[in-house]
């Protein structure tokens, strides 16, 4: 609604009470007692309260408009706080006001006009007085919230003198405030504010010098150490110790040494850098100087190799007798590990085998590993073979490494030195009830193959050597041995191994007759895991390790309770690679250098 239309408004309104009361009041003359004089006491003004001359000519319209303004004011002052004296003062307005009403009520215009003045004056004049006492209360709030931000910026310890001083005008601010002299408690506590302001300025700058110091120092102890700076700093060091001087020796300019400080971080970033670029160049110096070291004794050494590689193919060379194959096997070893690529290590590996026989290794568990030369075979049987299956489809395979495989399957003494398990565990462990035949020098079954790729990878940790299981082509090329009939030592197993009509249990390893590299029961006994999973051959291959994946592992060679022909040196087996079996162990090789 517009202003004017308020206005409009507002003035109907207040037209429309005053003739409401004037309507009221002449209703009322048939009926009123009459006025109760000052002699009964019903009409007699606060005794402090200067009443104006009553207005003998006062009119109703008067009145009523004097005693509106009267009452608007009143009821505007009447809840104040009553401390500070203002508790009787508020009683006299409101006898005022209630004789006021009284001798309107009784139509004595002039003496209710007085009453209703005397009303108006004296509320103004407390009035004033509230608003005084409010300036001074907001002056008191304000030097509290002054004085706590003076806490909080740490004036208590940084601007004590300051702040002990503006506590105390503070104090006697309240004092006078209490005591209702409002002049004198608001200077006060504007005073106080004001020095509290001062020492929370103070305190600000000292927080900051001592925040751009300990921002100087963070930085500092991150990126260098003092050797480095004054080693390498130079001019760029000296400036920040400059500017630290400065921040030092300012005193109580507190924003100067901040500023100082301030400068100081800002210059450490050159320094630093300086020192970097400087320790760089003398560290690629001495890098360098290593590298040269290093180069020349790489050099050196290779040098040395090949002279002594050179030395050990002519010593070697000249060997022509078993004996002297014999006593020059550790030559030998030392000329592979030296140069394991060089083209004379196989021609000098086939004449030691000429001369004295495969190498025979003992590693520290007492297997012993027999050396198997690189060759070609092959791999699987003839259609006319007895016993053979459609999965040993013939392959031509060319295994080019020399390896060493242990010459018996692996024994429960060697398995325990290792796995620390027993094959009562193995037997537990596979849920068998069977009966089991144990000894140290018995084969070691109940044997998962991934129990068995632990063995290897637990052994080579022990040896420093690397040990796996055989793959298939690897196992077949040992157990022919050179020989191509249906078991290494003939069409007939005869006395090669321990299979059904030979014997009725596991045996010791290494009582059956040997093949011709000196490998014990590759036919029989226990069946052995093989490192393949179990699929169809290739036509041809060099070093096949089988497809990488699958669902079934080769076993080879059968078992003590396998018949003969499942235990020629074609036969394929397979099994779940976490089976156990009281009639699948295993055996390893070792890679050579």
């Amino acid at each position: 609604m517009a202003p004017r239309n308020l206005a409009i408004v507002g003035a109907g309104l207040a037209l429309l009470l005053i003739v409401a009361l004037v309507l009221l009041f002449r209703s009322g003359e048939k009926s009123a007692p009459p006025a109760q004089t000052a002699a009964n006491g019903k009409s007699e003004a606060p005794a402090s309260v200067s009443l104006p001359p009553a207005d003998a000519s006062a009119t109703l319209t008067d009145v009523v408009a004097v005693k509106s303004q009267a009452e608007l004011a009143h009821d505007k002052v009447k809840t104040v706080d009553r401390a500070h004296g203002f508790g009787p003062a508020l009683d006299e307005l409101d006898a005022l006001r209630r004789q006021g009403n009284e001798l309107f009520d009784m139509k004595e215009l002039p003496l209710a006009k007085q009453r209703f003045e005397a009303l108006l004056a004296a509320t103004k004049q407390l009035a004033q007085k509230q608003e005084v006492r409010e300036s001074c209360r907001k002056a008191i709030v304000a030097a509290d919230q002054a004085s706590a931000a003076a806490k909080r910026a740490g004036a208590e310890a940084d601007a004590p003198q300051q702040f002990e001083e503006a506590s105390g005008i503070l104090v006697g601010a309240r004092a006078a405030y209490d005591k209702g002299t409002f002049d004198d408690a608001r200077a006060a506590a504007e005073k106080s504010a004001e020095i509290f302001g001062q020492a929370s300025a103070l305190a600000s700058l000292k927080a900051r010098a001592r925040a751009a110091e300990k921002a100087y120092n963070d930085t500092f102890a991150r990126y260098m150490n003092m050797a480095d700076l004054e080693q390498f700093g130079g001019e760029a060091w000296r400036n920040v110790q400059d500017a630290i001087q400065t921040a030092r020796t300012r005193g109580e300019d507190y924003a100067a040494a901040a500023e100082a400080w301030n400068r100081a971080t800002a210059l450490l970033t050159p320094a630093l850098n300086a020192v970097r670029a400087e320790k760089a160049k003398v560290a690629k110096v001495e890098a360098d100087r290593l590298a040269a070291e290093k180069k020349a004794a790489a050099a050196q050494a290779e040098a040395d190799r090949k002279a002594r590689v050179t030395e050990l193919v002519e010593l070697l060379s000249q060997v022509d007798t078993a004996d002297k194959a014999v006593a020059a096997r550790g030559q030998l070893d030392e000329l592979i590990q030296l140069d394991p690529a060089s083209a004379q290590v196989p021609k000098l590996r086939k004449k030691f085998r000429e001369l004295a026989g495969p190498q025979i290794v003992t590693n520290s568990i007492g297997m012993k590993l027999v050396e198997l030369p690189p060759g070609s075979f092959t791999m699987g049987s003839p259609p006319d073979e007895p016993g053979r299956d459609p999965a040993e489809t013939q392959c031509q395979v060319t295994l080019t490494k020399t390896v060493f495989m242990a010459a018996t399957e692996v024994t429960q003494s060697q398995w325990k030195a290792i796995m620390r398990s027993s094959i009562m565990e193995q037997r537990q462990k596979a849920g068998d009830i069977g009966s089991i035949v144990q000894g140290d020098n018995f084969p070691m079954y109940y044997v998962s193959w991934q129990e068995a790729v632990e063995f290897c990878r637990l052994l080579s940790e022990k040896e420093g050597k690397k040990y796996r299981l055989p793959t298939e082509a690897e196992w077949e090329y040992a157990c022919r041995a050179g020989t191509t009939a249906a078991f290494s030592n003939g069409v007939e197993i005869g006395n090669a191994g321990w299979v059904q009509g030979t014997t009725q249990n596991r045996m010791p390893v290494g009582s059956a007759a040997a093949n011709p590299w000196g490998l014990f029961d590759m036919h029989g006994n226990v069946a052995e895991w093989c490192s393949d999973w179990h699929a169809a051959y290739a036509k041809s291959a060099t070093n096949p390790a089988g497809p990488a994946r699958g669902t079934l592992k080769v076993v080879r060679g059968g078992a003590w309770n396998s018949p003969p022909q499942a235990c020629r040196s074609a036969a394929r087996g397979k099994l779940g690679p976490t089976e156990r079996a009281d009639s699948v162990g295993f055996r390893v090789v070792l890679d050579s250098p």
